[in-house]
């Protein structure tokens, strides 16, 4: 993955990583979630674009719950 920035809060963004397998690379229609500020965003044609939250199947929506929560934890420690 190229580096990025959060289309939010600018946040350099230099990797990325599969919860299930960090092996695999990001592909189209992968959600990426912004360390910094947890701004949902969707990788395609190698970058990352803006998601409309709400359109997310409602799985998807609770994983993204789970790991912002994860997220503020590690970052407000």
């Amino acid at each position: 993955m190229k580096d990025m920035e959060c289309l939010k809060c600018g946040y350099h963004i230099d990797g990325s990583m599969n919860i299930h397998d960090e092996n695999l690379k990001p592909k189209n229609g992968d959600i990426s979630i912004c360390l910094k500020c947890g701004a949902v965003h969707q990788f395609m044609d190698g970058k990352l674009v803006d998601v409309d939250y709400n359109s997310l199947p409602n799985y998807v929506k609770q994983e993204i719950l789970i790991l912002n929560h994860v997220r503020f934890k590690i970052m407000n420690r």
